[in-house]
């Protein structure tokens, strides 16, 4: 597996595109409660946040940006992959960052009222928001798990 890393790193300015797609899923991460709590601004934001809350935020982040990378990687090198890999790892990229929203934003939910919105505007009503501020430690880590397996059989498909 390691050697398939540094392959996906071997590319030409991947650490460059590493970092790039890391500040952007943090910038991302931290935007979207900004956007959707009425009155909330990017300090006040990064204000509730603890130390753990930023381990999670990075974590994700870095997590998210080597899928893309891995990504890149496979469409980079179309002539040992597969149409139907490609599609395939597409999806994967899209449900990881799509969960790592998910996580991140859950992740680092202070307080019912910062939660809230967000889960309305997914259209699920407040018990879900109390069960998912309950176990959101489990939930977060739940998904971090699948993203990582995730991660495991995209990095399978490279040669």
């Amino acid at each position: 597996m390691t050697r398939k890393i540094k392959k996906v790193f071997s590319q030409k300015y991947a650490y460059v595109k590493f970092l790039l797609l890391s500040f952007l899923f943090i910038f991302l991460f931290v935007s979207v409660p900004v956007f959707t709590i009425v009155g909330n601004d990017y300090a006040f934001q990064v204000s509730t946040y603890n130390t753990e809350d930023y381990f999670l935020l990075v974590l994700l982040a870095f997590l998210s940006a080597f899928v893309w990378l891995t990504q890149l990687y496979i469409l980079d090198n179309k002539k040992t992959c597969d149409i139907a890999l490609q599609r395939s790892s597409w999806f994967a990229s899209f449900y990881a960052s799509l969960s790592s929203v998910f996580s991140a934003v859950l992740g680092t939910a202070v307080c019912a009222s910062c939660i809230t919105p967000i889960i309305f505007a997914l259209g699920l009503n407040f018990s879900a928001t109390l069960f998912l501020l309950k176990y959101n430690t489990e939930i977060v880590l739940t998904l971090l798990f699948l993203n990582f397996i995730l991660l495991y059989y995209l990095l399978r498909k490279i040669n």
